[in-house]
Order: structure tokens, then sequence, then C-alpha cells
């Protein structure tokens, strides 16, 4: 999809693909974590405690920020590989794919939800 939105040239794309393969592993691994996390907060919602509900959101704002970091390092990364204007166009894609997998994750999380209904 980002070959196809982006129309790289032979030489972008040789210099691009390395570094954001790299990318996505480490975005991989957070949010594997974040999945993690959310599936046990999930799973003991119904007895969790306020400490232990707070040390869930505090991770899951930890993990934010990791992604975040992230994604600086990654425009820095694809501003040296791609002309300014075509960096931001890659930029605005991969943030919005972003939050569109986040927002996915969240609304699988309809337990959650449901009890936020009840209050």
């Amino acid at each position: 999809m980002i070959d196809q939105m982006m129309e790289f040239t032979e030489k972008e794309a040789n210099e691009f693909w390395p570094v954001y393969d790299r990318h996505m592993q480490k975005w991989g691994r957070l949010m594997e974590y974040r999945i993690a996390i959310t599936e046990e907060y999930c799973d003991e919602y119904g007895t969790m405690k306020g400490t232990q509900t707070s040390l869930y959101i505090k991770e899951l704002v930890q993990n934010d920020i990791e992604l975040t970091r992230l994604q600086k390092k990654l425009f820095s990364k694809v501003r040296k590989i791609l002309p300014a204007a075509r960096a931001n166009q890659f930029m605005e894609i991969e943030y919005e794919f972003q939050l569109v997998l986040l927002s996915q994750l969240q609304q699988r999380t309809s337990y959650i939800g449901d009890n936020f209904k009840r209050l």
C-alpha cells in the first residue's frame, strides 16, 4: 500500500525499504506488548483494584511515548532519504495507518467499552 501511494523511484525504494523494515520490527514489538497488556487488562478488569488499573494506564501511556519516539526516529531517517515534501507525504500516510490500527485495537476491547457504558 505504501509503495503504491508513494510511487517510489528505484533509488528511493532501495534506500527506504530497509529503513522501514527495521522500523516495523521495532514497531511490531511495541504493538505486541500493547496487545498483551490490553488483553491482560480486559481479562482482569472485573477484579482489578485502583492501583492495578493505574499501572495499566501508566504502561499504556509509556507505550504511546515509545511509539511516538519511534515514529520521530523514522521521520528523521526518512527525511535523509526523501525530499522534504515526499518525507512529509510518507509520514502522513504512516501516521494515519498507525492511528487506524490503534483504533481497531481499542475497538476490539469491547469489554472495556461495555463496562464504561455502565458508569
